[in-house]
């Protein structure tokens, strides 16, 4: 975490922090502990025990894209909180601003869970937004890991926003297909500010979707065929 109270509840963020003096969890109460170095992000964690509101082991890529979030949205004139508690929801996105909650996702997260907490926003009202880490880049094709995080956008199509802690920068992946058996394609756009973003949203993006070669279809084919061969195959190693 970012943010922690000293002795006499003051928010305190962790690169302002001193060492030797005590810091408390806003959530859970419990005491945590200043980490800092020159080659890691200045951050708190718990003393003694797991919190069930913050959630141990953030990377330095996490806490990096959080503060990358709340410079954007404070340049934009915006009040936006960090590590804010929704006690409804039992939530706490990275940021909150106004009605907008915004999560960088850089570890795996279930299906199920992922589900669970943007419906959690859709029933109080809150507009979200999923930032994803370069763990969850695109390759050739897209796992389910990947895909659940897709959104559509009359604009754009489907589309995902990744956050490039080292560029200091977001990356449009827009107008997403894929056709059975061939890699997936996309578009790209490469943006450094908030409002960067919103302006992006609001240009018509849209293009025809591609038709498939004579090539592309000869290789669905056989990579079609190989995978029912291989079906075969496996269904017979259990008879």
């Amino acid at each position: 975490m970012i943010y922690a109270k000293d002795e006499k509840n003051n928010i305190v963020e962790a690169n302002m922090a001193k060492k030797g003096r005590k810091y408390y969890c806003s959530g859970c109460h419990g005491q945590v502990i200043l980490r800092c170095g020159k080659l890691r992000v200045s951050h708190f964690a718990h003393k003694k025990h797991a919190c069930d509101i913050f959630s141990e082991g953030e990377t330095s890529e996490h806490l990096r894209g959080k503060k990358l979030l709340m410079t954007w949205l404070r340049k934009e004139g915006k009040n936006p909180q960090i590590e804010a508690y929704l006690t409804s929801l039992h939530q706490r996105p990275d940021i909150l601003c106004n009605n907008k909650a915004f999560e960088f996702q850089c570890s795996p997260i279930s299906v199920e869970r992922m589900s669970e907490r943007s419906k959690g926003y859709i029933s109080e009202g809150y507009d979200f937004f999923w930032f994803l880490g370069k763990r969850h880049l695109i390759k050739k094709r897209l796992t389910q890991q990947i895909a659940q995080f897709i959104r559509w956008h009359k604009n754009l199509g489907f589309y995902l926003i990744y956050i490039n802690v080292e560029q200091r920068n977001m990356e449009v992946y827009y107008h997403i297909q894929q056709a059975d058996f061939l890699p997936v394609r996309f578009y790209r756009k490469k943006v450094n500010s908030w409002k960067k973003l919103q302006d992006f949203f609001k240009q018509n993006r849209i293009k025809n979707y591609n038709l498939l070669s004579i090539s592309e279809r000869k290789r669905q084919k056989i990579v079609f065929i190989e995978v029912v061969c291989n079906r075969r195959i496996n269904l017979k190693s259990y008879k």
